[in-house]
């Protein structure tokens, strides 16, 4: 809408929202995520006061964030990087040397990270967060702590998530506090579907260019 286009949403469920919607745990209703972002995130708190809820980002202080592992156990979920002093279980120190170096990375990068050129970025996402953690930094560095931020941002495994989209994220939390929605992203997604067309129930089972411009959809 942005650049001028009409939007239609297609979802397929009766409700917006897809993998981000709420599920039943319990009978409580439970985010399957944390949605977490950056408090400083200028491009979310834009979002947000374009649909009238400015007070939606929640901001969490250092400690306040856990995982949960085996056994029912709960782990902190650092959103700044490891070092000596803040060594996730799991971390060893050598792999805690290793990862300072993700800071470089990111300032090297930074011209491709842009989230609003988002083809910059093209060039970084010829390897998994997985491979590239495990070669750069040390399986430690990826399951204790790469991982599981990872998956609380996106609901991806690291397997499938492209380095690409950590280091957008590892950029966007660098020096800033970590943030989530206070309502959920179930509620963000029923604002924002209310700004443009929205038709629910539409199971598309194949997408393909238009003979004369744009897609056309088949379901």
């Amino acid at each position: 809408r942005a650049y001028g286009f009409d939007v239609t949403l297609l979802e397929r469920e009766q409700a917006p929202g897809g993998r981000a919607r709420a599920v039943a745990l319990g009978g409580v209703d439970a985010d399957p995520c944390a949605t977490l972002c950056a408090a400083s995130d200028a491009a979310t708190r834009e979002l947000l006061e374009g649909i009238g809820q400015p007070d939606e980002l929640e901001t969490w202080n250092e400690g306040s964030l856990a995982r949960a592992g085996a056994g029912d156990a709960l782990h902190p979920l650092a959103a700044a990087r490891p070092d000596r002093r803040r060594r996730p279980e799991g971390v060893s120190w050598r792999e805690s040397l290793r990862v300072v170096r993700l800071d470089r990375l990111a300032a090297r990068y930074a011209p491709l990270l842009e989230g609003r050129a988002p083809e910059r970025g093209e060039v970084l996402d010829d390897r998994s967060l997985a491979e590239w953690a495990r070669l750069y930094f040390g399986e430690g560095v990826l399951s204790a702590w790469a991982a599981p931020l990872a998956c609380a941002a996106t609901l991806d495994d690291a397997e499938e998530t492209s380095r690409l989209l950590f280091l957008r994220l590892y950029a966007r939390l660098r020096g800033s506090a970590p943030a989530s929605l206070r309502s959920g992203p179930a509620a963000l997604a029923e604002a924002l579907s209310r700004r443009v067309t929205t038709r629910l129930g539409v199971a598309l089972e194949r997408v393909t260019a238009g003979a004369g411009g744009g897609f056309e959809g088949e379901g």
